[in-house]
């Protein structure tokens, strides 16, 4: 009988340890240590499910740090760096490694271990994965981990490896994996599954983002091993994509088979193929809609994530849908125009502006804006505050909120959580996730919470814009609590064929005015007003929408967004930088910066207006212009040349042809292939918002030369702008 179970080298699961306590009366040692320490440096004697790798041992000593090599607090997760007799010297011969795996700190030499690590309030480390094991894959950061946990967890699964490979030129998510034994089909075909396929795409679909479901999935006999027992990812077998083929009916289905077919390198494509789940991307959906323009199919870019596949691409075309087949054009707005003619001046000045918001529940707290409200709420209002915050995979979710605080703000609020901050794990999609509220007494409902996406081919987008608002509002009926929606000024959408008038501008004032709100985007954020603004007229709700601009770095030091790879306006300039060129045409086209302190501060306060005050556009009405930016970043290196349209347009079209260029280009990709109309966007006007702001003591920052600089100059030493 095996007494003593050591294990180390790879991540102890809480299902092993649950298998091996089952199954055995011995002791279970976590053992951690990368060989560059000399084998271990930490161990723990399991006794429950809890994983984690214990303390330091004698002679070591450890560190949790941020990206800058500055030590975090507790439970905050970093890399972890360790110290001690243990540690190597140096890579032999390779002084490139080792100055980046190596680092002395205060006299003390420490190896980077790079892997994401926290420590508890008792000492103890857990382990997180490793920082390599994040990759990307078309543009997008993909963690590795997140994918495994999610296939290990379907019922038959024994072991998972997940692998980008490339099919055709292609690159394609690949998921690997064996099943236990009761679980395996022994007369399953070649390249067969034991288990449902479409059930596992089914059950990974709701629990990731839709582009970290992998396209391809394997079954094997057994995982290739190698001499130390890890699993060999070097020698996977090469992926097989299956699909099943039927063919077009009809020209326009072959037109776009053989397109789909051409595009991603493949030898035949089935009339009901899914584009994106043989492997297509958002940036190859470019290529789609160019080609069906040169054949004059009346085809946008938005057309294709609604039209995945060639048939449905045909049945659009063949429709002859048009943007005047709307709902909103059936909709009687006329309630809805006579509440807003009331959100005026006078109404502000006659009302009575609220000294608190009470206490509140806020939504999208992890995000860029909404933890700058939250900043705003804990410094400047009294009540308490409750944020649905979801766990990942590795944090809950006062965790990761903790962590968000302490890189945006370098204070975790310790002293407030459970005293004025509460954790409610769960979001805005599950009603039964507000029951958990009901007991609480919650004057405000302020939602931050949004999928920034303007296309997928699911529902992800109008599941948390439109389903969650509407979840949101039914709780605030129960709760007779004031509602605040964060919207964007985009609702404003755009004039199709002059119509409406571009000479009209789009004010708080205005919900529908005629505007195409196409993408999935903007259409669940507009539908998303409509149902507040209906809920004012027909429950008495006291609501306010708040329609944002760019959300910019912050004006009192320029610190960023942590994901601003996902900041739309970033990515039309690298695409710019990326290509080299701007038309002449755009350099007086004028670009809004909206400092995000002060946005999250104009919110708050914007909040607390009276009832008939409901709708605000609080973004800075300082202007830049394009020409101007070209200039302020030149001294980065970053060069855009002024061009005339057609030297622009033969650019463009090489970047689009260079691989190596198609991801710096991406930021441009939604404004490419609009089809045969000519779409402009609405303006937009703030002047009532800067009045009432005005009014309560808050001014937009001007935007300086300096302001700019320095947060172009931030993504620059980060590489952003790197083709």
């Amino acid at each position: 009988m095996v007494k003593v179970y050591i294990h180390a080298g790879e991540p102890f699961s809480a299902r092993l340890y649950e298998l091996l306590s089952k199954n055995s009366n011995g002791k279970f040692f976590n053992m951690y240590g990368p060989t560059e320490t000399t084998v271990y440096c930490n161990g723990h004697l399991l006794e429950s499910s809890d994983i984690h790798i214990g303390k330091e041992l004698f002679n070591v000593h450890e560190m949790v740090m941020d990206f800058d090599s500055n030590p975090l607090p507790l439970n905050v997760i970093g890399e972890l760096y360790i110290a001690g007799k243990g540690v190597s010297r140096e890579y032999l011969n390779w002084p490139e490694k080792n100055a980046e795996s190596y680092e002395v700190i205060n006299g003390v030499r420490f190896y980077r271990s790079g892997d994401f690590v926290k420590v508890t309030e008792d000492g103890n480390y857990y382990v997180f994965g490793r920082m390599d094991n994040q990759i990307k894959l078309r543009g997008l950061r993909i963690e590795i981990g997140e994918i495994e946990v999610g296939l290990s967890k379907f019922p038959g699964i024994k072991s998972v490896a997940v692998v980008v490979k490339k099919i055709k030129g292609n690159d394609h998510l690949c998921a690997y994996f064996t099943v236990h034994d009761e679980y395996k089909d022994e007369n399953r075909e070649e390249n067969g599954y034991s288990i449902n396929i479409d059930d596992l795409k089914a059950s990974l679909a709701e629990k990731l983002v839709y582009y970290m479901v992998p396209t391809v999935y394997m079954e094997l006999d057994e995982m290739p091993q190698t001499v130390n027992g890890k699993t060999d990812l070097r020698n996977l077998p090469e992926p097989v994509l299956i699909t099943e083929y039927v063919a077009p009916e009809n020209d326009i289905e072959a037109f776009f088979a053989s397109l789909f077919a051409e595009i991603l390198g493949l030898d035949e494509v089935s009339a009901t193929d899914n584009f994106f789940e043989i492997g297509g991307t958002s940036l190859l959906v470019t290529k789609i809609t160019m080609e069906a323009l040169n054949r004059n199919y009346n085809l946008s870019y938005g057309d294709v994530f609604s039209n995945p596949t060639p048939r449905a691409l045909a049945e659009f075309i063949l429709s002859d849908e048009s943007f005047e087949k709307k709902e909103e054009l059936s909709y009687d707005y006329s309630q809805i125009n006579e509440l807003l003619k009331k959100n005026n001046l006078e109404n502000l000045i006659n009302g009575e502006i609220q000294d608190s918001l009470g206490n509140i529940l806020l939504t999208g707290a992890t995000g860029f804006l909404g933890i700058h409200v939250l900043r705003e709420i804990l410094d400047n209002e009294t009540g308490d505050v409750y944020c649905f915050i979801r766990a990942n995979k590795v944090l809950n979710g006062e965790e990761r909120l903790k962590s968000l605080l302490f890189y945006y703000f370098s204070d975790e609020y310790s002293d407030l959580f459970d005293e004025r901050l509460h954790i409610i794990e769960g979001d805005i999609t599950n009603f039964e996730d507000f029951e958990k509220l009901i007991p609480e007494k919650i004057d405000t409902i302020i939602n931050c919470a949004a999928n920034v996406k303007h296309f997928s081919s699911g529902t992800d987008i109008e599941d948390i814009n439109f389903g969650g608002v509407i979840n949101g509002l039914k709780f605030a009926k129960m709760k007779d609590a004031k509602y605040v929606q964060v919207s964007t000024y985009s609702i404003a959408g755009e004039s199709i064929n002059n119509y409406p008038p571009v000479d009209v501008k789009f004010s708080e004032n205005d919900l529908f005015i005629g505007q195409a709100v196409d993408n999935q985007y903007l259409n669940s954020k507009f539908l998303a007003e409509r149902a507040v603004l209906e809920a004012a007229i027909n429950d008495d709700l006291d609501v306010k929408i708040m329609r944002v601009g760019n959300l910019m770095a912050r004006s009192s030091d320029s610190e960023f967004q942590i994901n601003f790879e996902s900041n739309g306006f970033i990515n039309r300039l690298k695409a710019f930088i990326t290509i080299g060129k701007m038309p002449y045409s755009m350099l007086m086209n004028n670009v809004e910066f909206s400092p995000i302190d002060t946005t999250a501060k104009a919110i708050v306060n914007l909040s607390k207006t009276p009832k008939e005050c409901n709708v605000f556009h609080p973004y800075d009405y300082h202007r830049v212009c394009f020409g101007d930016i070209i200039e302020i970043i030149k001294p980065l290196g970053l060069n855009i040349d002024p061009a005339e349209e057609n030297e622009y347009e033969i650019a463009l079209d090489k970047a689009l042809a260079d691989k190596s260029k198609q991801d710096g280009v991406s930021g441009l990709i939604t404004s490419i292939g609009s089809g045969k109309v000519k779409k402009i966007w609405v303006p937009v006007d703030n002047t009532y918002t800067i009045q009432v702001l005005y009014r309560l003591g808050i001014k937009w920052p001007f935007v300086s030369q300096e302001y700019i600089y320095n947060f172009i100059k931030y993504l620059d030493d980060l590489d952003f702008f790197s083709i």
